[in-house]
């Protein structure tokens, strides 16, 4: 597990690096250009999640084909990712180019719109190559080769880096190009990292053609079946934090710096859940295929433990050192105080936050998406989000309330989770799952 992991551990720390200097970048541009990175940044996510939700599919499509010894499916699911992934790509364009026009309908100021649409076009195309770099990914994810993925993370950061200094401070016969150097940065890293990726297929045995068109199009159709209600499930849960995100400036620009700090510090722990979660998915995936459903479990609880020791060794963290790692972010003391309150909540939280991360990924692996959609918006939408509220503002109890009602959502989705997962893989339910699993067509509708 942790040997397919790690990789993919880098894979998703990587995303946070390169978001990480874009913002760096920008702030040596001027605070203008700051406001356009993240606030671009903000929309595009809703777009990009999405579609790396629904790529994500390929996991449990690839991955039981693989465990069924059937190359043919395997092939046909690169290509309907590939589709996919440009279809979704294409999305992201229309979205990102439309944000600047969101925001400023929204109230944001005028003058930052020529900063918003300088960024924007060129940021948009830059999630094109971004989802096709994914999808590859989750194929050899599905494969449990994720090797390779070390290497494109590295690329994809040192691309990014080289870039943004040559295009954004201008040198070598090239102008300064301010923020635009910085989406076209990105634009290069991601489709450097896609580059990568392709090759590394190309060179395995079984991508080895296209797949007939019959086979494509019912690859194309099982990752849509599966991967749409991931897809929606990111977006929610990440829509979850944005309703907090804007609930936190109504008790002022300190509290509102201290949430973004934060949650800055609280993406690493949850990037290594991510990654542990994703080589759990495709290796349930590959086990399920072969109808080794002692294997399932196996695979499923070793996750869910390693999820909980790495989880409760970030919450020691949080909590001890708060306002040490605080401290290298911040310098003012009001925005410090808030900051250290918000992560000793954050603390308590890492580790339902680790388990239903990892249980949203293993339940992935076994084509089960639908339900666990409804668990999210029961949680976070249900309860979490409007009992912080509630407490924040009717009781006042303060802004740690909202923090506190994600903490519950996610404590419930976390235990709705593993006991989904313990009912699905019991061994009375394995001849049923074998005949879903084996059935023509790749995964069942779980």
């Amino acid at each position: 597990m942790l040997r397919v992991a790690g990789p993919l551990i880098a894979l998703r720390v990587s995303v946070i690096l390169i978001g990480l200097v874009d913002t760096l970048m920008a702030g040596r541009i001027g605070p203008g250009s700051i406001a356009a990175v993240g606030a671009v940044g903000a929309v595009a996510f809703l777009a990009i999640g999405f579609g790396m939700g629904v790529l994500l599919a390929l996991e449990p499509v690839a991955g039981s084909a693989y465990g069924r010894g059937e190359m043919d499916r395997v092939r046909a699911a690169r290509s309907a990712g590939r589709q996919l992934a440009l279809g979704l790509g294409a999305l992201c364009v229309v979205v990102t180019t439309a944000a600047p026009d969101l925001l400023l309908a929204l109230g944001q100021p005028e003058e930052l719109e020529g900063d918003y649409r300088a960024y924007a076009t060129l940021y948009a195309w830059a999630l094109v190559p971004a989802l096709l770099y994914h999808a590859d990914a989750a194929l050899l994810t599905a494969r449990a080769r994720t090797g390779p993925l070390l290497a494109a993370a590295l690329g994809i950061n040192a691309v990014n880096i080289g870039a943004n200094l040559w295009f954004s401070s201008g040198g070598w016969f090239l102008p300064a190009l301010g923020i635009r150097g910085i989406a076209l940065a990105s634009l290069l890293a991601y489709a450097a990292g896609a580059a990568l990726l392709w090759l590394v297929l190309r060179a395995l045995p079984e991508h080895q053609g296209r797949g007939d068109a019959a086979a494509i199009a019912a690859a194309r159709r099982d990752v849509l079946r599966i991967g749409l209600p991931v897809g929606a499930q990111i977006t929610l849960e990440g829509g979850g934090f944005s309703v907090v995100t804007v609930l936190m400036g109504y008790f002022g620009s300190t509290v509102q710096g201290a949430h973004q700090v934060a949650l800055t510090l609280i993406a690493l722990p949850f990037m290594i859940s991510l990654g542990m979660g994703g080589a759990a998915s495709g290796l349930i995936a590959q086990a399920a295929g072969r109808g080794a459903w002692s294997e399932v479990r196996a695979w499923g609880w070793t996750a869910f433990g390693l999820a909980a020791i790495v989880a409760s060794v970030s919450a020691l963290l949080l909590f001890h050192f708060a306002p040490l790692l605080a401290g290298g972010f911040v310098r003012d003391s009001e925005v410090l105080v808030q900051t250290v309150a918000l992560l000793h909540v954050a603390a308590f939280f890492q580790v339902s936050d680790a388990l239903q991360a990892t249980g949203f990924a293993v339940l992935r692996g076994l084509a089960d998406t639908r339900v666990p959609l409804r668990f999210n918006v029961l949680a976070y939408y249900g309860l979490g989000l409007p009992l912080g509220a509630w407490a924040a503002f009717a009781w006042d109890v303060g802004p740690a309330a909202l923090w506190w009602g994600l903490s519950g959502a996610l404590l419930i989705v976390a235990g709705l989770l593993m006991a989904r997962f313990r009912s699905l893989t019991h061994p009375t339910r394995e001849e049923a799952l074998s005949e879903a699993f084996g059935r023509a067509g790749g995964v069942p509708s779980a």
